[in-house]
């Protein structure tokens, strides 16, 4: 991947006697320098220790550099705003702050983590048209060697679980993208109730110039045309009297539906689904935050997940750079081939070079979070330093 720029760390974020936790982190700017990741060891005291996260931007990164550097601060902020007292929550013998912090984690954190996303998702559409996804893990130490982990995530920049000695791995996330069937039926049934369920199937529309962004540069094409899958019509919002941010609400939301991309005489150009917004703006992904110009489809609501890890584990956390050039089951039998970090990492990049060099895969942005919780011992490697706050966040 010569001549690209590459943000890479490496730490310990904590290690005793029974278990320890170390992360690898790497990104590498192919594109347009729109990914970005966060590991905090502090995480938010007395609720998590730990956070992680990934963030794929698209149409610019001022999305993914906002929502990088605000989302743990304005988490706590909303659990604030839920009457959660840090003070209080710390306060007294592990036997007392115990169960308070146990409701905390079950029960408003997630709330917390909505509303978060939400207040994200408003400020970036008032400050830029670009959005991103965030994939944004949450580990708190529990009894024993238990490690209990919260996952929020909107878009497609998968978190992935594997277990050594298993056969294969786990995906913790499903991707928030049209070619998945409970998305695309959310996303049927979102028009349904607000259209009456009137649908356009197979019908064609011609986008002009501003759809061309999403066509390889190569395909050279004066219009381009668009497949319908879905269409609903919508009334047209007047836009008297409204701010220049609420016109541009009220146009993004007249119509939508979910497309491909054609060439002139009807073949398609890829066979990638896409939700398109009335001004011809389209996404890969059914949920992301921002994206100002989207359907109204495009929602930031997170889905959340919770798990609890007890034995020794691998979590891959990745943006689409990495899922777009092999698939995650490719990338477990990788993991299991090694018991290094960093041996791990540059495996998986390899894979990346090589899609791109003798598949045709275009260049993007690739991410890639690798985590290693391990049980039995000290396993803290020399020379890896405890991890205060990490990130790659480039301005």
């Amino acid at each position: 991947m010569g001549g690209e720029t590459c943000y890479v760390d490496q730490g310990t974020l904590f290690s005793s006697a029974e278990a320890s936790f170390r992360f690898r982190a790497k990104c590498v700017s192919a594109k347009k320098d729109e990914d970005r990741w966060i590991v905090e060891q502090q995480g938010l005291p007395g609720v998590c220790d730990h956070a992680v996260g990934v963030f794929d931007g698209h149409n610019g990164k001022p999305a993914s550099r906002y929502v990088s550097e605000n989302i743990v601060g304005m988490l706590k902020r909303e659990l604030e705003v839920l009457g959660v007292d840090f003070s209080v929550l710390l306060s007294g013998t592990k036997e007392e702050t115990e169960p308070r912090i146990k409701e905390v984690w079950a029960n408003q954190l997630d709330t917390a983590l909505k509303n978060t996303f939400q207040r994200l998702d408003t400020t970036v559409k008032q400050q830029t048209d670009s959005g991103t996804t965030a994939t944004l893990l949450l580990f708190r130490r529990g009894a024993g060697t238990d490690l209990e982990v919260k996952v929020a995530w909107v878009g497609d920049s998968a978190a992935s679980l594997y277990t050594p000695g298993e056969a294969k791995g786990t995906r913790v996330t499903i991707d928030h993208r049209v070619t998945t069937e409970y998305e695309q039926q959310r996303v049927i049934d979102f028009y349904d109730q607000r259209g009456g369920g009137t649908r356009l199937v197979n019908g064609d529309r011609r986008l002009y110039a501003q759809a061309t962004a999403d066509v390889e540069p190569s395909t050279k094409v004066e219009h381009v045309h668009v497949q319908e899958v879905l269409s609903i019509p919508q009334p047209v919002v007047e836009n008297t009297n409204k701010t220049e941010f609420q016109k541009k609400v009220a146009e993004s939301e007249a119509v939508s539906f979910v497309g491909v991309y054609v060439d002139g005489d009807g073949n398609k150009l890829s066979d990638n689904k896409r939700l398109f917004a009335k001004n011809g703006s389209s996404y890969g992904v059914t949920r992301s935050i921002g994206d100002i110009e989207g359907a109204r489809a495009l929602i930031c609501e997170p889905e959340i997940k919770n798990l609890t890890i007890s034995s020794s584990s691998w979590f891959l956390i990745a943006s689409d750079g990495l899922w777009d050039a092999i698939p995650m089951e490719k990338a477990h039998k990788l993991l299991k081939t090694t018991k290094d970090l960093e041996q791990a990492e540059k495996k998986l990049f390899f894979e990346v070079d090589k899609a791109r060099k003798f598949y045709s895969l275009s260049a993007d942005d690739t991410t890639i979070v690798l985590l290693d919780y391990s049980v039995g011992g000290d396993k803290a490697e020399a020379g890896m330093p405890n991890a205060k706050s990490s990130s790659c966040c480039i301005n």
